[in-house]
């Protein structure tokens, strides 16, 4: 199905506004540098966007998405046993893919460095929980039906474990963003995943 007029511009708008942010910082790109890479009037821009913030944050929902829609084909796999689907799933929490160093970097910078952007960050993160909980849920049942998890709560478990994973996610994430350098940071996230998994495995009896 061919795009219409509208979302190829909507993309386009994106496409210029991403690769700016990576080059010249999200800090120091404008509306008008956006514009000006893309020959088009501020109207033209509102017209799909109502400020900056709002492209960066349609930028990450899409590449939220996209992540989720690469791991699919394992997700849904009858093969995969449901621990297997259980830690991708695991993987794929928190607001970027770390193999994508230059869209981790900014996204460190900018919701975890200094105060961070906290209306951001948790936009983000209701975001990816809502895109993963039903394919966690799914995954749980699974993993019940087959005896390799016995949970008293299914229905609420997976937004628990999701949850406790961001609340990881974003701990570790502060963490590296204030000392990457510093070992002690390395040591004290370690100890965290540790306890988080336990955690985690008491909760689904894994």
């Amino acid at each position: 199905m061919r795009m219409k007029k509208g979302d190829l511009m909507r993309d386009e708008i994106l496409i210029a506004a991403e690769k700016l942010f990576f080059e010249d910082g999200y800090e120091s790109t404008s509306i008008q540098d956006i514009l000006d890479v893309l020959k088009l009037s501020k109207g033209g821009f509102y017209h799909y966007f109502p400020s900056k913030e709002a492209v960066l944050r349609e930028i990450c929902e899409k590449r939220i998405a996209e992540r989720l829609r690469r791991a699919e084909p394992e997700l849904y796999a009858g093969r995969v046993r449901p621990m297997d689907k259980l830690n991708r799933l695991l993987s794929m929490v928190g607001l970027f893919d770390w193999g994508d160093t230059q869209y981790a970097a900014m996204m460190l910078r900018l919701c975890y460095q200094g105060e961070g952007d906290a209306k951001l960050c948790e936009s983000l993160r209701k975001t990816a929980r809502e895109q993963l909980l039903a394919y966690m849920n799914g995954v749980i049942a699974d993993g019940v039906a087959a005896g390799t998890l016995c949970v008293r709560y299914p229905n609420r478990a997976g937004e628990i474990v999701l949850c406790m994973a961001d609340d990881l996610n974003d701990s570790a994430c502060a963490l590296l963003s204030q000392d990457p350098e510093n070992l002690d940071s390395i040591i004290e996230i370690t100890d965290q995943v540790h306890a988080y998994r336990d955690a985690i495995e008491v909760l689904l009896g894994a």
